[in-house]
Order: structure tokens, then C-alpha cells, then sequence
């Protein structure tokens, strides 16, 4: 079990997927509304100054990830849905190329608890959540579109990236927080705070959202860090209604940032294996709307 589901208070926490998910930075494109973009709306200034301490946090996190090219691992995938008391697992792997390249691919766990059940987790009614093993899927950013690949259906859904989103951070995303992002824009698109479990090994952010498009995805987004590199060791994600969180485990031992893992070009669409999947839909992305949709608060 990774590091981070030992910890019970960030795990349980309000009950609640992207990341839903997913709240994904690739498959967030296909989540964008159709027609004529509408311009880009500032962000209000922020009512009440950032403590120094998340400042901080921000400008080493931008520094030290800002000359990375290459990033690969693997992580364990973690849907907790109140609603129905059951807790998906999936096993992943991810690839990033600066500055715009992304893959997810997730698969069925190699073994689930006997018996599949989580104690730490309960319902209303005081019984465990079920674990089931989630849905394999594929979701690949080549650069000029998104592709959501269901290979039990032989079906692909794809998203093309218009030339004047293309070329883009992808941490322009609704979930940025795995490829890193730029200190300015954070602190005009997110309310942060120092997270309970901030320390020495470990820093911990918690962001609100205050731009539409991040609100409709997701109400609340904590990250903890490696203070090492800088390099995420968890992801979660509350959906708006409080009704299910998404949790990313990162394995710290695979991140590895060498360009030879590239070689083979996980990106491209010729070498997915798609080329007989039946397409289900085709859309174009379109430039998401930064603007406020809730007043700030004070996050506790």
C-alpha cells in the first residue's frame, strides 16, 4: 500500500474523480463546451493576501520542475463513491513530454484485498466499502487531439485541439497539478493553503477552485509533494457534489526522467493499436474561461 493511504485524515476526510476524472488533463478537453470560444475573463485579485509560506511552496515547485522535459511512473488509482460504498481501484502509468504531450494508461489491478472489502471506509449504514477493480482505459494527449481509448469496446473517442490551443501547457488543464505550473497562475486561479500534513517530508497544498471550468470538475484539490524534487506523491480530488474523491498514489521508485523511455513515442496515434476501433465521437476543445464562480474563503 502506498504512503499516502496510510494516511487515514486525508484519505477519509469529507466524503466523496478527474482527475472524474477525469478530472484528467487530457479527457478534460472533451468536457469543454462546443461552439465559438468565448474570451478569456481575468481573475478577480485575491480578497485576502497568500500566506508566505504557500508563496514559497509555489516558486521552488515552479523552479524545480520548470527544466523537466521527460516524466514517467507508475501510480495506483483510488475512486471512493459514497453513494454506492464502493472504492475502484486501478493500477496506471503516465507519460509526459514537455510541453504538451500527456498519456494515462489505466489497468485492472494484479490483486485486490481477501476479502475485497475496505474497513477504513464505511457507509451510512456502518459497512465496509466493496473494492472492485476499474475500468482499463487509455487517454492520450498527441499534441494536436485528445484520444480516450476503451480497448474492451474497441472504442476511441477523440478530441481535436485547435491550432491556437495546440503547442499549450498542458498544465492549462483543469488538473495541473502532475505536471507542475506556473506560481502567478496559481495563485490567481486557486484559493491555497498549507495542508495538516505540511512537514519536513512531506508539503501539502490545498486548493480551491475559483475558475469556472475547474469549479464544474471539482471543489477541492490537495497535493502532496516530494520536497526532494518537487515531485507529486498524491493527487486527490473532491467532485462538487462531495459525493466521490479520486485519489493518485504516485510510486516514488518508478519517477524517472530519462528521455530514453521515450524512444518508442507513446504519443503516437499510429502506434496505439486503434487503427479498427469504432470512433463514438469526434469534437473540437475549446479555450476554457478563466473566471470567478464562487467568493473566496477561508480554507480550514
Amino acid at each position: 500500500m502506498p504512503q499516502v493511504m496510510d494516511r487515514r485524515e486525508f484519505l477519509r476526510g469529507t466524503a466523496s474523480a478527474v482527475i472524474p476524472i477525469l478530472l484528467s488533463p487530457l479527457a478534460a478537453f472533451a468536457q469543454q463546451p462546443q461552439g465559438n470560444a468565448q474570451p478569456q475573463q481575468p481573475a478577480a485579485p485575491p480578497a485576502a493576501p497568500v500566506s508566505p509560506q504557500v508563496q514559497a511552496v509555489l516558486r521552488n515547485w515552479e523552479l524545480r520542475t520548470a527544466n523537466i522535459t521527460f516524466l514517467s511512473g507508475n501510480f495506483t488509482r483510488y475512486v471512493y463513491d459514497s453513494v454506492f460504498g464502493v472504492e475502484k481501484r486501478a493500477d496506471g502509468r503516465f507519460h509526459y513530454q514537455a510541453p504538451d504531450l500527456g498519456r494515462l494508461d489505466f489497468t485492472i489491478p494484479k490483486a485486490l484485498p481477501n476479502p475485497p472489502v475496505n474497513p477504513g471506509r464505511t457507509t451510512k449504514a456502518g459497512d465496509p466499502y466493496k473494492i472492485v477493480a476499474d475500468t482499463p482505459q487509455r487517454w492520450v494527449c498527441t499534441g494536436t487531439k485528445v484520444l480516450v481509448i476503451d480497448d474492451a469496446m474497441k472504442q476511441v473517442q477523440k478530441i481535436d485541439i485547435p491550432p491556437q490551443l495546440q503547442g499549450q501547457n498542458i498544465a492549462d488543464g483543469p488538473l495541473p497539478f502532475l505536471f507542475g505550473m506556473k506560481a502567478d497562475k496559481a495563485l490567481k486561479r486557486y484559493e491555497l493553503a498549507i495542508g495538516k500534513m505540511h512537514g519536513p517530508d512531506t508539503y501539502h497544498i490545498v486548493a480551491k477552485p475559483l475558475w469556472k471550468q475547474d469549479a464544474q470538475e471539482w471543489s477541492q484539490a490537495e497535493v502532496l509533494l516530494n520536497p526532494a524534487n518537487f515531485l507529486p506523491k498524491a493527487i486527490r480530488t473532491i467532485d462538487p457534489a462531495g459525493t466521490r474523491d479520486t485519489v493518485y498514489a504516485f510510486h516514488q521508485d518508478s519517477i524517472d526522467t530519462n528521455k530514453a523511455l521515450f524512444a518508442a513515442n507513446p504519443f503516437d496515434e499510429r502506434k496505439l493499436g486503434i487503427g479498427s476501433y469504432n470512433i463514438i465521437q469526434e469534437t473540437t476543445a475549446e479555450q476554457p474561461q478563466e473566471q470567478r464562480t464562487v467568493p473566496r474563503s477561508v480554507l480550514r
